[in-house]
């Protein structure tokens, strides 16, 4: 399997980077020449850690190479030091280093990425949804009815999963390095750096993994995220374009601007400029497009099909012993009944497949906006049908879902 040869060649940071899990912490490194990134995760050193594991944090430097055409790990800095090394699968002290930064990307994605963000703070953006049409009894205003079928009991699952996971002496606490408090830090924290639609900036991630060619990297997951963006994008903009006649429309909704205000309370660092402040129908339909794409997309990747990779004892764990053993078994169990918990997701398919359809969610909206919005959802469904069915219609293709991360629009929600 790719992710053993990977972490054979000391390449596994790279392959996981480039593959989905752990692609939206890289970042352009400039000062490093042409086709270098680098993944930072020093800001997790200052959270306490329990005294029997090593500390998260470290760097890892990356190169794209264009020849091979793929990513490359070219050295990392361990937690608490600022010594480089070499990437070297025969050297000790590299192996060290690479199975704490290993673990810090574990951290960074299943307690920041899942938890704090996607369902911690993307409830906020719920919320604001309540407030701004449902306590004023907009139960069907067209924009609050598509945007709902992508928070549906995204309230009830922050509260299950927040009280399940977190408490002291809980999940967390086991599988991770950090003490309570250390985590309950953490967590803060991670909403007050929360940048909304980071990780669509599907432009910014795409000029990341480009080759000298001007061609993507074949096995990065932007490749087929793109995909999927331009489908939310066609979506997305003939919903908002039924639902508001011009840009002068929007601004006059008083439940959407009220919504808009809503999210710049609640988000510390505000909203994209790409968002246009909402006063125009495609800054409306640009928020529609990447909340969609991180609410199922990157969701899927973070939640359910990266979680594979830390569940290999052989080559991942999610904290890492001081003593150089491995992890004891119940703490290997935690992680994988949470992840058999949260894996899953057991909502109505955006494919509307085996019977099941969301359109009856236009029951009682206005009728010049229900029947278009009814064909748009249609239009949304055939989409992603043909695109699951070229995606499994191979072995190769289907080995390459389970290789490299790809989520399946058979299993969105």
């Amino acid at each position: 399997p790719p992710a053993l040869e990977a972490f054979g060649e000391g390449q596994l940071l790279a392959y996981l980077s480039e593959s989905g899990v752990a692609n939206t912490f890289l970042r352009p490194a400039p000062s490093r020449g042409t086709g270098a990134l680098v993944s930072d995760f020093r800001y997790l050193e200052q959270y306490q850690t329990k005294a029997d594991y090593e500390p998260y944090g470290g760097v890892a430097y990356f190169r794209v190479d264009s020849a091979a055409q793929r990513l490359r790990l070219e050295a990392v800095v361990a937690p608490g030091s600022d010594r480089e090394i070499v990437a070297d699968p025969a050297d000790p002290a590299f192996r060290r280093a690479e199975q704490q930064l290993l673990a810090s990307m574990y951290f960074a994605v299943i307690s920041g990425k899942h938890l704090a963000e996607i369902h911690m703070t993307f409830n906020l953006v719920e919320v604001c949804m309540h407030n701004a049409f449902d306590a004023r009894e907009q139960w069907n205003h067209p924009f609050r009815t598509f945007m709902y079928l992508h928070f549906f009991s995204h309230e009830l699952a922050e509260e299950i999963t927040t009280e399940h996971l977190i408490q002291e002496g809980a999940v967390f606490n086991q599988i991770f390095a950090t003490t309570h408090e250390g985590m309950i830090a953490h967590l803060n924290d991670a909403y007050s750096r929360f940048e909304y639609g980071v990780d669509e900036d599907v432009e910014a991630r795409a000029a990341a993994m480009t080759m000298e060619d001007g061609e993507l990297l074949p096995k990065s997951c932007i490749r087929w995220e793109l995909e999927y963006f331009d489908i939310w994008q066609r979506y997305a903009g003939d919903l908002i374009n039924i639902i508001y006649g011009d840009d002068q429309a929007v601004r006059e909704d008083e439940y959407l601007q009220a919504f808009h205000d809503g999210l710049q309370q609640v988000l510390i660092n505000g909203l994209p400029e790409r968002y246009q402040g909402f006063q125009t129908r495609a800054g409306v339909a640009r928020f529609a497009a990447d909340t969609i794409h991180h609410c199922t997309v990157r969701h899927q990747v973070y939640g359910t099909t990266g979680i594979k990779a830390a569940l290999d004892p052989r080559i991942s764990s999610t904290q890492v012993p001081r003593d150089t053993g491995t992890p004891a078994v119940d703490e290997w169990r935690s992680l994988a009944c949470v992840a058999l918990a949260t894996g899953v997701a057991r909502f109505t398919l955006l494919t509307g497949e085996d019977g099941k359809d969301f359109r009856y969610l236009l029951d009682g909206v206005d009728a010049r906006y229900a029947a278009p919005m009814s064909e748009v959802f249609e239009s949304l469904q055939r989409d992603l049908q043909v695109l699951d069915r070229r995606w499994t219609q191979s072995e190769e293709e289907q080995a390459f879902n389970y290789n490299y991360f790809r989520a399946l629009p058979s299993e969105l929600r």
